[in-house]
């Protein structure tokens, strides 16, 4: 099907698809206001010498991740069954001959308001603002505004309906025709740009193919999701939830879950469940990763959150789930998972406020997990069938509130979605590599950072496992501090101080003050060579049965363990070959009120000797989940500094945030 609207009579194009307002809607506020949304490009032009060029490179990025929120807001948030309905019609679009008159006349008067665009939160009000700096680099091309029109119409048609589309109560046609449309207008924007004379460029070169290039990525994306939402077939998806107080290598322990199927543009199901249904029809004899086998007899979908990527633990969950009785009976695959920890549950509790599930339980952000897991626990110490029975109460409650929330609600989700999304809160996994690449391109899947052969630098990444500490981690506080000393021959010396403490207090529930018991596993690049060692513990693990005998049989993507080796002299220690990394791994235990820690000095030979102008670059991978304090210190050799604080001492520090860093440091020469 041939989806691109002619850019020849484009306003012609676009009034066959668009109806008109309906007299008796102009009344409405709700429409007025979106009149008003739609018309924003008209008025919100700003002048040339008035435009920062660094805001656009800070913010270029934002229109490319808001409108994958435009594409997606839909299935992230398809759990949630809205209420109400909202009835927006869309107005058709007129381009006339004396635009371009128009402009020069109101440019002056826009001055105030493209001000306090910029320095708007809105992402909405962003992305309108980096288009509307597009324009002003043809001069007002006739062409260009339709089509950002038209894919402003779709965009905010999309965002304020989609309640509607959840309930059903939008032809899912139109739905369709609305991602189209954006596919249409993002086609006509680049051969729009394929037209701009560089020299008439008001921002570098490289931004305009940049934009060209993103574009084009985008179109190709959108293709791609009409084909696959055109299919026949059920789609089916899993919303993970991931309890960040029992810490898996993936992020938290995967209690609960819902299974959502979208089936021709429709969601037709949301089924909220404990992941101990199909668990427990699941019959495969798999043997479970080795620090799990005192705890486990075989390894199931729930504890499958092992892998520092996601793609890799998401895969595992879907292949248990799938070839669990509970699904395999009705022959149900699934197309992909989306990973969500509490902090999102958290922050939408902040939109809504507080929620009474009844007289003794109201949950608010602070509250909210906690209070989860009390009412859970209780249940099941009663023997009460379905102890998950909370989480229907509380998202039908939830439900009835975000039902409710007005336009500036809505966006401020938007915004917390790109925070979830940077800071790993929300991560995604497709099966079909078409989607899976994008997502990647954009770091939104959680996988960890590839390095090549000849990488100058240093990387690292602490990753925490809770296999049988009840729900403590809730109330760790992790500690990471790293010193790397870059010495003139190409050796780094690098001292590590990892610290646990628990500050859980003695009124809380019994499964809080448990001992942590952490299963810790540090990633380096390989080649890794321990000078010496503190803390950590060599932790017996005896398997609850004998595999061999019993018919269990040895997943290969736990390969890695069979290259275990143990240092003689520090047996606390173990090391492990993985990818293009290396592994130590240890055990940290940790009582009520005290602290545990592990001081780890090791070296390693960087691949070339150090000298002016080379580029060292550090890389942390963070967890999914982890909100630990981590503190680095970098120092240059001898005789050298680093041009980004003019010291031959570089320091960062992170905390709360388990998005990836990456410090690229030039070293020049300390005259």
């Amino acid at each position: 099907m041939q989806r691109k609207v002619a850019k020849k009579n484009i306003s012609k194009k676009i009034l066959d698809i668009f109806p008109p307002f309906k007299k008796k809607d102009l009344e409405d506020k709700n429409v007025k206001s979106h009149i008003r949304d739609i018309n924003f490009i008209y008025n919100n032009f700003p002048r040339q010498e008035k435009v920062n060029n660094l805001f656009f490179k800070k913010t270029k990025k934002i229109f490319i991740i808001f409108l994958f929120l435009g594409l997606f807001l839909l299935v992230i948030l398809g759990f949630f069954y809205i209420k109400n309905n909202l009835k927006i019609n869309i107005p058709k679009i007129y381009v006339d001959n004396s635009y371009k008159n128009w402009y020069e006349e109101t440019l002056l008067n826009q001055i105030e308001d493209n001000n306090s665009l910029i320095n708007s939160n809105s992402v909405l009000d962003k992305f309108k603002f980096i288009f509307s700096l597009i324009s002003q680099n043809i001069l007002g091309s006739k062409d260009l505004i339709t089509n950002i029109n038209l894919l402003l119409f779709n965009l905010n048609y999309i965002l304020n309906n989609w309640p509607n589309f959840i309930l059903g109560k939008i032809d899912s046609s139109d739905i369709r025709q609305n991602f189209l449309n954006i596919s249409n207008a993002l086609n006509n924007i680049k051969d729009n740009l394929n037209e701009i004379k560089l020299k008439d460029l008001i921002f570098n070169n490289n931004d305009i193919f940049y934009i060209r290039d993103q574009i084009n990525y985008l179109t190709n994306f959108l293709n791609y999701f009409v084909e696959f939402m055109d299919s026949p077939e059920r789609r089916n998806f899993l919303f993970l939830f991931s309890n960040t107080s029992e810490m898996r290598p993936g992020g938290g322990f995967i209690g609960s879950y819902a299974h959502i199927s979208i089936l021709n543009w429709k969601i037709d199901q949301i089924n909220i469940l404990d992941i101990n249904e199909p668990d427990k029809e699941f019959d495969s004899k798999i043997i479970p990763p080795w620090p799990l086998q005192n705890v486990l007899i075989g390894w199931k979908a729930a504890d499958a959150n092992w892998f520092l990527d996601f793609d890799k633990s998401a895969s595992k969950v879907i292949n248990f789930l799938e070839n669990s009785n509970f699904y395999k009976k009705n022959n149900i695959k699934f197309d992909g998972a989306i990973l969500i920890t509490p902090k999102v549950i958290e922050d939408i509790l902040t939109i809504t406020g507080p929620i009474t599930i009844d007289s003794n339980i109201v949950l608010n952000n602070d509250n909210f997990l906690i209070e989860i897991q009390k009412n859970i626990q209780q249940k099941r110490q009663n023997k009460i069938e379905s102890p998950k029975q909370i989480l229907d109460s509380f998202w039908n409650k939830a439900l009835e509130k975000i039902s409710n929330l007005d336009y500036q609600a809505r966006n401020q989700i938007l915004n917390y979605l790109i925070d979830w999304m940077k800071n790993k809160d929300l991560v995604f996994y497709f099966k079909d590599k078409n989607f899976q690449s994008f997502f990647e391109n954009y770091n939104l899947t959680g996988k960890s950072t590839s390095l090549e052969s000849n990488f100058f630098g240093d990387y690292l990444a602490v990753v925490d496992a809770n296999p049988s500490s009840g729900k403590s981690d809730i109330f760790i506080k992790k500690i990471v501090n790293l010193k790397i000393n870059i010495l003139n021959n190409g050796i780094l010396n690098n001292e590590l101080e990892i610290k646990r403490i628990n500050n859980v207090s003695s009124t809380f529930d019994w499964w809080y003050k448990l001992t942590n018991v952490d299963f810790l596993q540090i990633f380096t690049l390989p080649n890794v060579e321990i000078i010496n060692v503190s803390g950590g513990k060599d932790k017996k693990i005896y398997p609850r049965i004998n595999y061999k005998k019993n018919g269990f049989v040895f997943d290969n993507d736990l390969a890695y363990e069979k290259t275990i080796k143990t240092i003689d002299a520090f047996p606390q220690i173990k090391k492990y070959d993985f990818e293009n990394k290396n592994i130590f791994s240890t055990w940290l235990e940790t009582e009520l009120g005290k602290t545990s820690f592990l001081k780890l000095e090791y070296s390693r030979n960087l691949f070339k000797i150090p000298s002016p102008g080379n580029k060292f670059i550090f890389i942390l991978d963070h967890q999914i989940g982890d909100r630990g304090e981590y503190n680095i210190e970098i120092e240059a050799p001898i005789g050298f500094k680093f041009k980004e604080n003019n010291s031959s001492v570089f320091n960062y520090s992170i905390k709360n945030s388990a998005k990836n860093l990456k410090l690229e440091l030039t070293l020049i020469e300390d005259i």
